[in-house]
């Protein structure tokens, strides 16, 4: 193990075993992607000018944390022969501070995964979880406090699972990363609710109501804000409309006047009502007080017309 920007030679065993004069490649591998370093007496980007290379080794002259990893030596001899060595590098670095991702609420009986991340710890670095301040024991079992909890613990990957999750599992939790490097670093601290009812969904619920609310009170504004609605009835067969202001705006079938009188309101009290011949049905404009039945001898008054009736 080595400090960041130190010097390191990583020399090739395999190198060693041959005679004459091998041909020489040197590989990084990583995780499972595995990238070539040297090849044909030179390097590969982003290793020129970083590197330097003697038949027996590589040298580095400052390491970080990204050059952590395993380096693989390959020699094939002037027989045919290949020979391998490995070297695992590692570049000491302490953790960062960890993120922690904890549910605000869980329904009691479900599932709750809590999960905790670090990436710049060399090497990776282990995790603890704590509730309330006390730490969780990988096994629960194992201890007075969280025996009434049932959850896995991965100290590895920083997982924490509550399967089902009860009751007892409402708290403050936050996790914390160490690496035996420095100082071991902790997460925020966040509160877990654990309730009969799913709060968090009540609350999503209950704001999308609203919201749909407010749409169609505004869409039904809108609309009669642009007179998508007609406010006037269609008139019902034999029922037709005073155009005057001054006079009621609706008129229907006066069953009381002969057939063939028209009776509309007038403005002077000895014209009760004018009659006038028509074809269609009899009709009367409502005034208030109502219209009078229209009577022989009344003065006619039709569309501003006047005449003594015969």
């Amino acid at each position: 193990m080595f400090e960041p920007w130190a010097a390191v030679d990583l020399s090739c065993d395999a190198y060693l075993a041959q005679q004459g004069n091998p041909r020489i490649e040197w590989k990084f591998e990583k995780g499972e992607t595995v990238t070539l370093l040297y090849r044909d007496s030179q390097f590969t980007e982003p290793y020129k000018g970083c590197v330097q290379f003697t038949p027996s080794s590589i040298h580095f002259s400052s390491v970080t944390r990204k050059d952590t990893g395993k380096y693989i030596c390959e020699v094939l001899g002037e027989s045919g022969q290949l020979s391998k060595s490995e070297v695992n590098l590692i570049v000491q670095v302490a953790p960062s501070k960890p993120v922690a991702s904890v549910p605000a609420s869980v329904t009691i009986g479900n599932k709750a995964e809590l999960t905790c991340k670090e990436s710049d710890g060399s090497p990776p670095p282990t995790f603890l979880w704590y509730r309330n301040n006390i730490q969780m024991p990988v096994n629960p079992n194992t201890s007075e406090a969280f025996k009434n909890s049932s959850y896995e613990l991965n100290p590895k990957t920083g997982q924490l699972t509550f399967d089902p999750v009860t009751g007892f599992d409402s708290g403050d939790y936050y996790c914390e990363a160490q690496n035996n490097i420095g100082t071991p670093q902790k997460s925020d601290t966040y509160r877990l609710e654990a309730s009969e009812l799913n709060v968090g969904a009540i609350v999503a619920t209950v704001v999308v109501l609203l919201i749909l609310l407010g749409l169609i009170a505004f869409g039904i504004w809108f609309a009669y804000s642009r007179g998508y609605f007609n406010k006037r009835k269609d008139l019902p067969k034999g029922v037709m409309e005073n155009s005057n202001r001054h006079r009621p705006s609706w008129c229907e079938c006066r069953l009381d006047l002969p057939r063939g009188a028209l009776a509309l309101p007038s403005y002077f009290p000895q014209d009760c009502c004018a009659c006038a011949l028509n074809p269609g049905p009899c009709l009367s404009i409502f005034s208030y007080p109502p219209a009078h039945l229209c009577k022989s001898g009344c003065f006619t008054r039709t569309l501003g017309l006047s005449s003594r009736s015969s």
